[in-house]
């Protein structure tokens, strides 16, 4: 997301530089010299170098912003999908909120991906907001491919945080995939999909992939899966699977939580989770060549 928010600075005839934190401190000086604002992404004062960067920030009298991406706050630490997931447990994750929420009080303003982040920050911690939508470098978009034979399908994730989320579907998905062998599944990265799925003959499971070679993979595929609980926390995430697979050509078939709904128009397909999940793939399945045709015309 840095390197995206850097690129679309420059499109807009904003200088923009990216460094990590644990760039060294002599070299974060001398940029933040040149800089008229520091813009924080997603860390906190203990993260490697970031408190001295902040020091150095505000002696040279800096404008200092804070970027969040996630809903990852105090008051909502039993609602983060890495908890839901088993990825922290609650301890773990009230440090990273709190340390979150100790650097964004040090901050001027944000910026957030979500409308209702901002409204959130705002609201709470009465800090102007600006809300930068995901995005997706125009190097990375490619022409869809021609696709044929029977279905597939793709389900992915990042981290071990939505363990709750593949629930939502894992029944209706385990039948239709029974009932059509001849549709595949892919389930590629940090997943927590259930044995059972995982042991059909029908199904694929691969690792984590570079950026590059996971849009590449996914590009074979006909449609995303995103299944989505609708908490506070994934109502606030941003519609990044969304903003990828339109990028390359795959359908996104997402729960309709708040970004999913407003860009639902533009190309996002969404499913009720609660009780229609068997026969929309069913659709989707038996229209499979409309459905590809309508996607390379985009």
């Amino acid at each position: 997301r840095s390197l995206n928010v850097a690129q679309w600075m420059q499109h807009n005839n904003t200088q923009a530089g990216v460094i990590h934190s644990q760039t060294s401190v002599s070299i974060a000086k001398e940029l933040i010299k040149k800089a008229d604002t520091v813009i924080f992404q997603r860390c906190f004062a203990e993260q490697g170098n970031v408190g001295k960067f902040l020091d150095i920030a505000r002696s040279e009298n800096k404008k200092c912003v804070g970027e969040i991406d996630d809903l990852v706050f105090p008051e909502h630490v039993a609602s983060i999908g890495s908890v839901k997931g088993g990825e922290w447990n609650l301890n773990e994750a009230m440090f990273v909120a709190t340390a979150y929420e100790t650097f964004l009080l040090k901050m001027d303003s944000c910026i957030v991906s979500t409308i209702a982040l901002k409204e959130y920050i705002e609201t709470t911690y009465e800090k102007n907001c600006e809300v930068y939508p995901n995005r997706i470098s125009h190097s990375k978009i490619r022409k869809p491919l021609k696709k044929e034979g029977p279905l597939k399908l793709i389900y992915a994730s990042g981290t071990y945080s939505h363990k709750e989320d593949f629930e939502l579907i894992e029944q209706p998905l385990y039948e239709f995939l029974q009932s059509n062998p001849e549709v595949t599944l892919s389930i590629l990265g940090a997943t927590q999909s259930s044995e059972r799925i995982l042991s059909l003959p029908n199904v694929s499971s691969y690792p984590l992939l570079p950026y590059d070679a996971m849009l590449d993979f996914i590009a074979k595929h006909d449609v995303m899966l995103v299944p989505l609980v609708d908490d506070v926390f994934n109502n606030a995430k941003s519609n990044v699977k969304f903003v990828e697979c339109s990028a390359i050509g795959v359908l996104t078939l997402a729960s309709p939580v708040r970004e999913y709904v407003s860009t639902a128009e533009t190309g996002g397909l969404l499913i009720s989770i609660q009780t229609n999940v068997y026969e929309q793939l069913c659709e989707i399945k038996n229209n499979i060549n409309d459905v590809r045709n309508k996607l390379v015309k985009k």
